[in-house]
């Protein structure tokens, strides 16, 4: 009989193999295993995030960039250099950006609860801090300029601190990280929704819809741990919520909808789309909007990210849901017309035709003006 063989445990494999207790080929900046779920590949050193996600184009840059790693290390643990404008965040926070998140019970949650976990969790402070300053630059604030500095400076330290902390997700610390992963949600869309005037790639509006997925992850690996604390709420109960019938118009275009699907993939994509719909209107909860890319089956995901274009005729419909918070939410304002041309300049003429492009086009631009 040979000898058994043993192999030595790696400790470099990304977080979400690790909590899954599964090998990790440790492809960079992807492993195989995440590319097959969809999902972010967190690795324990901080190239894999780029600390300007889904920020203006002239501001981008990779984490490494913005400075050395060991001055970020020191910042990252030296976290009571604060001055007076992190003053006026946390006060602009707990005012204002808290209750402008997301509805209902959900305000108390990121007024009262979040900023009380964040005064001793350097992870949530300087995440809630580069929200805050996001918030006052969509505001048009005459600061823009030093906010976007400071939102920047706070966002890479964030995502300093929880690439080093995923790493190493345990039941102790799953309710940080995922209420942290909440916030780079947010921050995902409310950057996109600073770039008012220029047209955004496909691509990268994908990014910021992949965060959603990643913090999906977070929550399924360690649920029961979650809902002990008080951001579990943010999930909300497994009661099925209530529902508004859509209108002749709606019904009549996802049913078009539906005949240009290949396979259960594709329908299993427009009956989460329905179901969110029919809820949001009944509600108007925010969490609706960003729970259909988190929804989405891995091989749909797969086929967005391939640009096929049935899947980016689904994707396009989407639209409709995020056109429910146009004037009323700010991180989501405008993300309805940035997926729309993003999709349309990336689909090929000769696929617009066979899909009748023009005439679903048409109809979702109507639902928008009538629900936004």
């Amino acid at each position: 009989m040979p000898p058994r063989r043993f192999h030595k445990k790696s400790r470099t494999g990304c977080a979400a193999c690790r909590a899954r207790r599964i090998k990790c080929d440790e492809t960079h900046p992807e492993c195989a295993n995440c590319q097959r779920a969809g999902i972010i590949c967190h690795y324990a050193t901080p190239r894999i995030f780029c600390a300007s996600s889904a920020l203006p184009d002239h501001r981008e840059q990779t984490l490494s960039s913005v400075s050395s790693p060991q001055s970020q290390d020191k910042q990252g643990r030296n976290d009571a250099r604060f001055d007076t404008l992190d003053l006026r965040l946390m006060h602009h926070y707990t005012l204002m950006t808290s209750t402008s998140l997301f509805d209902g019970r959900q305000q108390e949650l990121w007024q009262a609860e979040i900023p009380t976990e964040a005064y001793s969790c350097p992870l949530l402070m300087h995440g809630v801090l580069a929200i805050a300053a996001l918030h006052l630059v969509s505001s048009g604030s005459a600061e823009s300029s030093s906010l976007l500095d400071r939102a920047l400076h706070h966002h890479t330290i964030s995502l300093q601190i929880f690439n080093r902390e995923i790493s190493d997700i345990s039941s102790t610390n799953a309710h940080v990280l995922f209420a942290y992963s909440v916030l780079l949600i947010v921050w995902a869309y409310a950057s996109f929704s600073t770039k008012k005037d220029r047209p955004l790639q496909l691509d990268s509006l994908l990014g910021s819809l992949k965060l959603v997925r990643g913090c999906k992850t977070v929550f399924e690996i360690h649920s029961n741990s979650i809902k002990k604390h008080p951001i579990g709420q943010f999930i909300g109960s497994d009661e099925s919520p209530i529902r508004h019938d859509l209108s002749d118009a709606a019904r009549q275009a996802l049913a078009c909808l539906r005949t240009k699907v290949e396979d259960f993939i594709d329908s299993m994509a427009i009956d989460y789309l329905e179901r969110l719909l029919q809820g949001v209107r009944a509600s108007s909860d925010t969490r609706l909007v960003i729970g259909w890319p988190a929804l989405l089956d891995n091989s749909f995901w797969t086929r967005i990210k391939r640009h096929q274009p049935v899947a980016l005729l689904i994707l396009a419909h989407y639209a409709i849901l995020l056109a429910q918070f146009n004037g009323h939410s700010w991180w989501l304002s405008g993300w309805s017309d940035h997926l729309l041309e993003a999709v349309d300049h990336i689909l090929e003429d000769s696929d617009k035709t066979r899909l009748d492009w023009e005439i679903h086009l048409t109809w979702i631009k109507s639902e928008m003006i009538c629900t936004s």
